[in-house]
This record gives C-alpha cells, structure tokens and sequence, in this order.
C-alpha cells in the first residue's frame, strides 16, 4: 500500500497544476535528509562513547563544526535543526500511520 502511495505522488507531482505538492514532497525529502544525516552523526557519537576510540572525539567535534560552519551555523544551531528534524519526521512517519495503519 505505501508503495502505492508513492507511486501515485511521484505520478501527480510531474504535474504543473500541482506546484504546491511538489513543494510539500520537497520539504519531506529535506527533512527526511537531514533526519538521515543528523541520524549518522549521532550513531559516530554512539560507536565513539562505547568505543572511546583514541581521537574519536575530536574527530567527531571537528566533524560536527565542520559540517555546521559548512552551512553557515554554528555547532549549536547545527544541533537545534537535527533535533526539528527528527521531530518533523516522526510527525510525518505518524501521520502516514494514522492514514494506513501501522507499518509491517
């Protein structure tokens, strides 16, 4: 069924009368991006604790910073938008539940 469903947003998003979906379907695929990028980092941060790697850490600090300053945030900003995003995404992920049921 959730194939279904993409498929048939895929097919109706190529057309011109439906700019503002598109632009919905844009927003979900950033959000789920960054969700999926934040989500890396935060599995390096984990592997880093149970590990304590030697220059683990500041690896994974200059990473973060790295990153951030790339997008022209700070490391705390950076942080703020991965948490929003997670939100985001698991209000979406709830939303597509209530509309079929619980995933398999």
């Amino acid at each position: 069924m959730r194939t279904l469903i993409v498929a048939g947003a895929l097919l109706f998003a190529s057309s011109p009368a439906l700019a503002g979906f598109k632009d919905d379907m844009h927003g979900i695929m950033a959000v789920s991006k960054v969700t999926g990028a934040c989500g890396i980092v935060a599995g390096m941060a984990q592997f880093q604790m149970a590990t304590k790697m030697d220059g683990g850490t500041e690896f994974l600090v200059r990473f973060i910073e790295t990153e951030a300053a790339r997008r022209g945030m700070s490391r705390e900003e950076w942080s703020a938008e991965c948490k929003q995003a997670v939100t985001t995404y698991d209000g979406f992920w709830k939303a597509i539940e209530e509309m079929e049921g619980p995933a398999v």
